[in-house]
């Protein structure tokens, strides 16, 4: 499947705060300078709204997750958090983390190859 001609990819409130967090180790590792990661901030927002579908967190997901965590051993929570968000809305899950896609796959969940 060519990811362009996928449904709008899905992110919530934890993603964008992911993505920052990300975003914000490499400035502080020195790997971007400020002006990279404005860019990179700017452009994740850009895109989010314009591309993304935005769906809720709700409580049932954390719930799931903790579940998943139990399950999957290597499973970090954070993780576990998106792939329960999969689950409730019936999306497969797009990542380049290679224990999450496993821990996905394990739990049933499919997973776009990246």
């Amino acid at each position: 499947m060519v990811l362009a001609e996928a449904q709008p990819p899905i992110i919530t409130s934890w993603t964008a705060a992911e993505f920052s967090s990300a975003a914000l180790i490499q400035f502080r590792r020195e790997v971007l300078s400020k002006s990279d990661l404005d860019k990179a901030l700017n452009d994740f927002d850009l895109w989010s709204n314009r591309v993304a579908r935005p769906v809720p967190i709700d409580d049932g997901d954390i719930v799931q997750a903790n579940l998943f965590v139990r399950r999957a051993a290597k499973l970090r929570a954070p993780d576990a958090l998106h792939i329960a968000i999969c689950v409730r809305i019936g999306a497969r899950l797009l990542t380049f983390d290679k224990v999450m896609g496993d821990a996905a796959r394990s739990l049933g969940l499919p997973v776009v190859p990246a």
